[in-house]
């Protein structure tokens, strides 16, 4: 219902930076050398007439009970707001190599204490819920997840992004990519 809506746009690509002033920069480009993918964003969330509401307010209930399960796993707790989006890949698309937001930039934006939203957003986790037919297979149909587990200039662990699949991981250390 979202595809057929023309809810998806143009991924893009950003970041966020401190400049010598103390200001948050934020550059949110499309950047086809980077990543070509199409993105439909659920935050805020579409109109009801779109898609089923049901399966959203499911998918939002467990997702909030694997945030608690992360929090108490990593020791500490982690913020309520998600960003969360359907991406689509067509056949040959890609998201180069990258870490999301990396310790060294978010803490120089502040995590604690931080009352302006946009200072408290932070993607530590990616949590990927694969979509796709069950008999997907990166090596015929692309898509694959390419993390960088042990050694940044080694070979990367491919994640096969079969339908049903859901993947978790600290996407602000590993590096990682979509081939």
């Amino acid at each position: 219902a979202l595809w057929d809506a023309g809810r998806f746009v143009a991924s893009k690509v950003g970041s966020r930076r401190v400049n010598a002033a103390g200001d948050i920069i934020s550059d949110n480009v499309r950047e086809e050398e980077t990543r070509r993918a199409e993105t439909a964003w659920l935050r805020p969330p579409p109109p009801p007439h779109l898609g089923n509401v049901d399966a959203r307010r499911t998918l939002d209930a467990e997702l909030e009970k694997l945030r608690l399960g992360l929090s108490f796993h990593a020791g500490a707790p982690l913020l309520t707001s998600m960003e969360l989006s359907y991406a689509k890949y067509p056949v040959g698309g890609y998201y180069r190599k990258h870490v999301d937001v990396p310790r060294s930039v978010y803490y120089e934006l502040g995590r604690s204490g931080a009352t302006e939203k946009s200072l408290q957003e932070r993607r530590e986790y990616s949590v990927l819920l694969y979509l796709n037919p069950g008999k997907w297979d990166h090596r015929d149909d692309g898509g694959a997840l390419a993390a960088y587990l042990d050694d940044d200039d080694g070979p990367p662990t491919r994640v096969s992004p079969r339908g049903g699949r859901l993947v978790v991981f600290h996407s602000d250390v590993v590096p990682h990519a979509v081939e």
